[in-house]
């Protein structure tokens, strides 16, 4: 109920403060919907397509798929840079201090110089599987919500074979790694929202080695 994809009048009433602010007309797209509401009990009947909403870049109207930043190329609202512009270079200190004011490469993360030896030739004997794990989602949850759901909340309290430490993130396939530049805050498009954030993702490119547990699992 507090989400314009979910709910026409939440969405027409974030277009309409959006057409103050920017002066760029806009609630005609999810005013047609004002009246529509999606529950979960819907999305449970069948697959339900989302309203066009303020929260996201992309126009979902008459069959339309979903594609980012058409509602800023097509009606022209402004992005949320400083400038209002799709733009490649940010020069805040920060960025500029790292190397990163513009796009650069970075090469994958040494994640066993970061977290250690992850298992691979414990002595075991036991099979393993080394992959290259690419995902931008971490294994406990979605975005920066969605952590308390009872099967989240079951995995997250097991406790890890060779460690013996807590479940969750400590067991997890990927591992998020904060960079300084995920704290900068209030300036421009780094900033902060709901659900979601995420200038870079390290979690998208390292390598994982999977075992078939032979513990019994316990739980903390």
């Amino acid at each position: 109920m507090l989400s314009g994809t979910t709910n026409g009048r939440i969405a027409t009433e974030g277009f309409r403060a959006l057409e103050r602010t920017t002066g760029v007309p806009l609630a005609d797209l999810s005013e047609p919907c004002a009246g529509d509401r999606i529950s979960f009990r819907d999305a449970q009947v069948q697959p339900r397509t989302v309203l066009t909403s303020p929260e996201w870049s992309g126009i979902e109207a008459h069959g339309r798929r979903y594609s980012p930043f058409t509602i800023n190329v097509e009606r022209e609202k402004p992005w949320h840079t400083l400038s209002g512009r799709m733009h490649f270079y940010v020069d805040h200190a920060w960025m500029l201090e790292l190397g990163e004011g513009l796009p650069v490469f970075r090469p994958p993360l040494v994640q066993r110089a970061i977290f250690g030896d992850q298992g691979a030739g414990d002595g075991s004997g036991r099979r393993e599987l080394t992959l290259k794990y690419l995902t931008p989602h971490s294994k406990w949850s979605i975005h920066s919500e969605y952590r308390t759901t009872c099967t989240c909340s079951r995995c997250s309290a097991a406790l890890t074979e060779l460690q013996g430490k807590r479940g969750g993130t400590d067991n997890s396939l990927t591992h998020i790694v904060m960079k300084p530049t995920h704290f900068i805050g209030g300036y421009g498009q780094l900033s902060y929202a709901f659900n979601y954030y995420g200038p870079t993702g390290s979690q998208r490119d390292e390598v994982t080695v999977l075992r078939k547990r032979e513990a019994e699992v316990r739980f903390q």
